[in-house]
């Protein structure tokens, strides 16, 4: 199951199971299809998100036949910890064929306090964490140096922070967007 097919059997799974979704569906969807089009163009088979959250985004990307292994890093605030990761803790197997196996690995912490593995390596890092500048400043210079095939960031133009960082090292980086995506493509040699 890939691109559009897949978008589609995980939103009628989402809605089944997560009733409170307060994204716009339209946006959503979109997201979606960009972060699905570039795992499967990229092969991505590991991730590492910035930014849990409920831990939508790392569900969606988790249940997605490629993936293999996430490790997703949040610090809590200003919700309570019960909070972060709870959609992983609503997964059911039988909805979604799939079990939530050790391979998923939910870090709480500040991103600014998390340091990697010295050889801990990702395919491709999804920023949606702090979205003021200094952050998403911090978060890409920390993705950067672990050299993934791809960094992804999520709501750009839309946070202001986000996209001020963005839009001072497009140029530079060769960061592409589209929607509330971009991304750039890391060639390691």
């Amino acid at each position: 199951m890939k691109g559009k097919e897949y978008v589609d059997w995980f939103n009628k799974k989402f809605a089944q199971s997560f009733s409170t979704i307060e994204h716009n569906p339209t946006f959503w969807e979109v997201d979606q299809m960009i972060c699905v089009g570039l795992i499967e163009s990229f092969n991505i088979k590991s991730l590492l998100e910035f930014g849990t959250h409920e831990g939508r985004s790392a569900l969606f990307f988790w249940l997605h036949p490629n993936i293999e292994r996430i490790k997703t890093v949040d610090w809590g605030w200003p919700f309570p910890k019960e909070r972060y990761g709870s959609f992983f803790r609503k997964y059911d197997e039988q909805k979604f064929g799939r079990m939530m196996p050790e391979q998923v690995e939910l870090v709480f912490s500040k991103i600014t306090e998390w340091k990697p593995k010295e050889d801990e390596q990702y395919d491709m890092i999804f920023i949606d964490a702090g979205h003021e500048y200094e952050n998403v400043k911090h978060d890409s210079e920390l993705a950067y140096s672990m050299k993934p095939k791809l960094i992804m960031w999520h709501d750009y133009p839309n946070e202001p922070g986000v996209k001020k960082y963005i839009d001072e090292v497009k140029e530079e980086k060769n960061i592409q967007t589209f929607g509330r995506i971009a991304w750039m493509e890391i060639k390691n040699e």
